[in-house]
């Protein structure tokens, strides 16, 4: 066989610098989509790239990336007084609240600190020992004065109570075995363990996220609705449409409109990455409040379905909502063969909701009050 001439082989090439030239058209648009506000996940459901790819790129340009969860606004610094028990370790602790936002940290744990209680902070975090209610903690080498100066639960819970007299923000983080105390006024309560960094960290930014959420409001078509048959959102239409044209290769096409579109509702809403959707079982986390479940772990599930699959997804949710001790879990899901399943869920933290149904509701109800009324059809 003759081999093909030089000539003919270079004339097939494309124009020299066309492809660094595209490549670099795409980057300028992704940077510039993203320091305007965008995930990146919508970014990859939007371009048909990978969440991987797309951070790759942003990470190359030189843009500092937000924090996960992070709400996109201005970012505000904020301050937080910790108040602990002398046994207690507050690593994660500290770690993670410097994670959801929390730069200014001012540890009180004994009574020498007591000073400390003057001040005005954004918000205080209170952390109890697990192993001791009463019993003051110390090596056996410590005087009995500095012994008598440690914090024990009782004294943490006083000087927390002190702060919700003042109307401050209050988390209280009470790990099992301890009976965590009622919610009261401004105060928050998270039953983890001290060392989850994980349940830490839904906990704390459910927490972070009510000091900046703005008052509810009208909003046109998205937040509450003026009357039951209010305007659709840009997100439900596109989502209609998606259903009606649906394949499981645009997966995540679905996943960022859901997302979007619970955002639209006016919820603080944080995405799991992509490397730890498999390990955690859910795909995003949002708080609600107002009586309801402070926080809501979510997973999207699209593609061919059955009852069999969706009872084993909404198992996986479950555990993640008992090992993470929140609320609620959300089950979004939609069968690309457009069949309907009576699913009635045994475990009262899951939800299921077809997609072709949270939209109708969502024309006549914004979502507190769909899920609102969803969990009073639920079983106990």
């Amino acid at each position: 066989m003759a081999s093909r001439s030089p000539e003919r082989s270079q004339s097939l090439q494309p124009e020299a610098g066309t492809e660094d030239r595209s490549k670099g058209h795409l980057y300028k648009d992704l940077v510039r989509r993203y320091t305007s506000g965008e995930s990146i996940r919508a970014l990859a459901a939007s371009t048909g790239r990978s969440y991987g790819f797309i951070h790759r790129v942003l990470m190359e340009s030189g843009v500092e990336l937000r924090q996960r969860g992070a709400a996109r606004r201005k970012a505000v610094r904020l301050s937080a007084v910790v108040v602990a028990a002398s046994g207690v370790d507050i690593r994660a602790l500290r770690l993670t609240l410097e994670s959801v936002g929390v730069a200014e940290q001012t540890l009180v744990r004994s009574h020498l600190s007591d000073g400390v209680l003057k001040h005005r902070p954004d918000a205080v975090v209170g952390i109890l020992d697990p192993s001791s209610m009463t019993s003051h903690a110390g090596h056996e080498s410590d005087s009995e004065f500095v012994k008598s100066q440690r914090f024990t639960n009782e004294d943490v819970i006083l000087r927390l109570g002190r702060f919700v007299e003042r109307g401050t923000p209050v988390l209280i983080v009470a790990p099992p075995p301890l009976t965590a105390p009622t919610p009261v006024g401004s105060l928050v309560v998270a039953p983890c363990p001290v060392d989850d960094y994980a349940a830490l960290e839904l906990h704390l930014w459910a927490f972070i996220a009510t000091l900046n959420r703005p008052q509810p409001r009208t909003r046109g078509s998205v937040g509450r609705r003026k009357s039951p048959a209010g305007p659709v959102s840009t997100s439900e239409e596109d989502l209609a449409r998606w259903i009606e044209s649906a394949t499981e290769a645009s997966k995540n096409r679905f996943d960022g409109l859901v997302l979007q579109l619970l955002r639209e509702q006016g919820v603080d809403l944080v995405e799991t990455p992509d490397h730890m959707r498999g390990d955690l079982g859910y795909d995003a986390a949002f708080t609600l409040g107002n009586g309801l479940p402070d926080i809501v772990l979510v997973e999207v599930k699209t593609g061919e379905l059955d009852p069999y699959k969706l009872n084993h997804f909404g198992r996986r949710l479950q555990t993640s909502v008992l090992s993470r001790n929140v609320g609620l879990g959300l089950l979004i899901y939609h069968d690309e063969l457009g069949r309907r399943f009576n699913i009635d869920f045994s475990f009262p933290p899951v939800l299921a909701i077809e997609v072709k149904d949270l939209l109708h509701e969502l024309r006549g109800h914004d979502l507190k009050r769909v899920i609102a009324n969803r969990l009073s059809e639920s079983p106990e």
